[in-house]
């Protein structure tokens, strides 16, 4: 029942707090602002990740009861520096900075939770779970370029580690996951299109950094194809993001702005420009969520033939021809 509750009072908590932190916004004046390289056309109130961490934090602290209180501590802590450092970003464009900022914050986590992935050389796996964590963070930010796509992607996401989770007999996440289910399906309510608030930096990150570190708790253990599956569960994001910046590359860009540009020529931009509407882009990123969640779980409980099955529609959509997308890098900054 923990998992019903955690979900359910992590709901109950965004579903208040987000109408709350869109008046403070508006009134505050922290609006995310048209702009060339953005889709929406009107001021719209930012914030909407205080909202979401005030869901997971509340649920997480009241119901996951760890065996280590030590990770839950830095789990929530972790969630309000990348939240905090997101809120900064939204304020005032700090550019590579907070890379720097989030990679710092994940080596502390790493190096105090004693967390590392199980390689044989000394040091690589801290290397890899920072890297895995900060780059799954970003992915889920870069994903949040349309209205309602990167809530709704998480909803699934954590959705799937909780189903997971109980199959590997891990509670702890299990429960952070449904809090972190709860509170995007919460702030998702006044965020699908047309959108009334957005997450932010702030939240976008900050639910990247959840969903990445709770998949790599569920990954660590061990090296196998079970192990893999919460990493699949990310698919979607980390696609888009390996699949764009490898354009970017062979499209001319090799700086550090390969990795800081911000341009429309992520995946809901592409589907914009194949013609769909704001709702069948975020109906159409859901539905391959799902089914590279559905793979994931079948390939846990299952093996490999069982993932194949949701998996072969997913990878004939990913090559189907899409739009042309933009090839012009001029937009990039």
């Amino acid at each position: 029942m923990s998992l019903l509750y955690a979900g359910c009072v992590a709901l109950g908590v965004a579903l208040l707090a987000t109408p709350a932190c869109r008046l403070l916004a508006s009134w505050s004046g922290v609006l995310d602002l048209p702009a060339p390289r953005k889709v929406h056309a009107q001021p719209t109130p930012l914030l909407g990740g205080v909202a979401v961490f005030a869901g997971f934090a509340t649920a997480t602290a009241l119901f996951q009861r760890p065996v280590v209180p030590v990770q839950t501590l830095l789990l929530l802590s972790g969630a309000a520096a990348f939240g905090l450092i997101g809120l900064v970003d939204d304020l005032r464009d700090v550019g590579a900075v907070k890379l720097l900022a989030e990679a710092a914050v994940v080596t502390a986590i790493v190096w105090l939770g004693g967390f590392s992935v199980a390689l044989p050389w000394p040091g690589a796996g801290q290397i890899i779970a920072v890297l895995w964590i900060v780059g799954v963070a970003n992915a889920v930010n870069c994903l949040d370029c349309t209205d309602g796509v990167a809530a709704g992607v998480a909803v699934v996401a954590a959705c799937a580690l909780v189903a997971l989770a109980l199959a590997m007999n891990r509670w702890g996440v299990a429960v952070a996951a449904a809090a972190t289910a709860g509170a995007a399906l919460g702030f998702l309510r006044y965020n699908f299109p047309p959108a009334r608030i957005f997450l932010g930096d702030a939240g976008s990150l900050m639910l990247g950094f959840i969903l990445a570190a709770l998949a790599a708790a569920l990954a660590a253990p061990r090296i196998s194809a079970g192990s893999v599956a919460p990493l699949a569960v990310l698919s979607v994001p980390v696609g888009d993001f390996l699949l764009v910046h490898a354009r970017r590359y062979r499209q001319g860009l090799r700086s550090l702005g390969i990795v800081t540009s911000t341009g429309k020529d992520h995946l809901p931009h592409r589907l914009l420009h194949a013609g769909l509407s704001s709702r069948e882009v975020a109906v159409r990123i859901y539905r391959a969520s799902a089914l590279s969640a559905a793979s994931a779980v079948a390939l846990l409980l299952w093996g490999l033939p069982a993932a194949l099955v949701p998996a072969i529609p997913l990878v004939a959509s990913a090559f189907a021809r899409p739009a042309a997308g933009v090839r012009d890098l001029s937009h990039l900054g």
